[in-house]
């Protein structure tokens, strides 16, 4: 397991967001009502404002990590972590403790000092006070000759054994090494880790607790690195002849809560915000109906509504009653779906998330297909290596109901579809591009 750092005790404030023993914290509106955003990525305390009496929480664990390789072997991923949402009551004053899961650390080999390889490390457990999500466990070395299992309900994701994919309701589990079929159907490619949970409450879409995919033999790699603080499982190894590699690190869990503020005084009477694609831009517009001690607007853009940054600032008009009108042209969009974030500043620094809003830019032609269509006990998806990195499932609702990690080097990729109730299904597949295709089951 990696070692959790010391955190010197510092506060201090930037465009208002608050960062303080571990936390930060940033407003939003919803609904025309100002909340709190509080985000732990290392372990900490909350000190419980005046007048909040129950928050709504995420508690991811830490990821497993993935199993090691050698001499054409291929090791289990690790298991996701187990992702637990809710409502917890709270008494003003008081501290909670929170607790940040440190992803298990990938297993190491060496093909020329026995035992040449090791399984990964177990996922540490997240708290946030009474509540508790416990890590993924290590997946497991490419000679290990016992199966792994999909996680559990209510527990964090087994790491994957030989050819086993496994899922659950609290955590994915790892995908198994291709000593046998994988979920690829194939020798050589290790099974897909199970899906994680999907969760808005860091203000975008995110799936957490991913299991990590199951080593290829000979193809000396280990995948990617998961995402941080999103609890997934690592990748397990695969190695070629004559060589070893080590597993893949689990991601280390997350603390995310939210709760209304009170007795907010707002600095602007926020109306709507709109992003529009035009033939060669994409145009923004916004509306205030008052506006007090404005100081600017913060326009941040993203291309996968994760990881945003700095597009635009816009003067406010300081103090106003009336409709104020905005207008912003974005001349290089991305080709594809394009996410706008609208945030205000006041003139003391502190800073309020208004809005995050899309709008798709362009074509662009993309060999993959989807087959079959219909489909009946699963679908396929072939695509060109090194453009996509993921692959959803979602149903018409856009409930996320099984996601795969694509390597670089992979062509294709299976969803086992044979629990689902017909009905009209969507893959998207997203990476450097972006596809999406309906998908039907009779």
């Amino acid at each position: 397991m990696r070692n959790s750092f010391t955190l010197i005790l510092i506060s201090y404030f930037i465009l208002g967001v608050s960062i303080c023993f571990g936390q930060t914290k940033e407003n939003y509106i919803d609904g025309g009502i100002l909340y709190a955003r509080v985000i732990f990525k290392t372990s900490g305390n909350w000190s419980v404002p005046q007048g909040v009496t129950s928050v709504n929480y995420l508690v991811v664990g830490g990821g497993g990590g993935g199993g090691a390789a050698y001499d054409a072997g291929a090791a289990g991923g690790g298991g996701g972590a187990h992702v637990l949402t809710g409502n917890l009551n709270v008494s003003a004053g008081t501290s909670v403790n929170v607790t940040i899961g440190i992803g298990g650390t990938g297993g190491t080999a060496n093909r020329n000092i026995p035992p040449y390889e090791y399984g990964g490390n177990n996922g540490g457990s997240s708290s946030f006070g009474s509540i508790t999500a416990n890590g993924g466990t290590g997946g497991q070395a490419s000679r290990t000759q016992l199966n792994g299992f999909g996680g559990a309900v209510n527990t964090g994701g087994n790491g994957g054994g030989n050819g086993v994919s496994g899922g659950s309701v609290g955590g994915g589990g790892g995908g198994g090494g291709a000593t046998s079929s994988g979920s690829t159907g194939n020798s050589s490619s290790g099974g897909n880790g199970g899906a994680g949970t999907s969760s808005s409450l860091s203000g975008a879409a995110t799936i957490y607790g991913n299991g990590g995919n199951g080593g290829r033999s000979f193809a000396n790699s280990n995948g990617s690195t998961p995402t941080a603080n999103t609890g997934n499982g690592g990748a397990g190894a695969g190695s070629a002849s004559s060589s070893s590699l080590s597993g893949r690190n689990g991601a280390d869990g997350i603390v995310i809560f939210t709760y209304p503020e009170v007795d907010p005084v707002l600095p602007v009477s926020f109306k709507m915000f709109n992003a529009v694609s035009s033939a060669n831009a994409i145009n923004l517009h916004w509306q205030t109906t008052s506006e007090q001690n404005n100081s600017h607007f913060i326009i941040k853009r993203s291309k996968d509504g994760v990881n945003f940054e700095n597009f635009a600032n816009i003067d406010g008009k300081g103090n106003s009653s009336e409709t104020n009108s905005y207008n912003l042209v974005d001349k290089k969009p991305n080709v594809g779906t394009n996410y706008y974030q609208l945030s205000q500043v006041d003139h003391n620094g502190k800073t309020t998330l208004l809005s995050t809003q899309s709008a798709s830019f362009g074509t662009v032609k993309i060999n993959s297909s989807v087959y079959p269509n219909p489909f009946t006990n699963s679908v396929n998806a072939n695509f060109e290596q090194g453009i996509f990195e993921k692959a959803v499932l979602s149903d018409l609702s856009g409930k996320v109901l099984a996601s795969i990690a694509i390597e670089k080097e992979q062509t294709n990729c299976t969803f086992k579809t044979d629990r689902f109730p017909s009905g009209i299904y969507f893959i998207k597949l997203s990476g450097k591009q972006s596809a999406t295709y309906k998908v039907i089951k009779p």
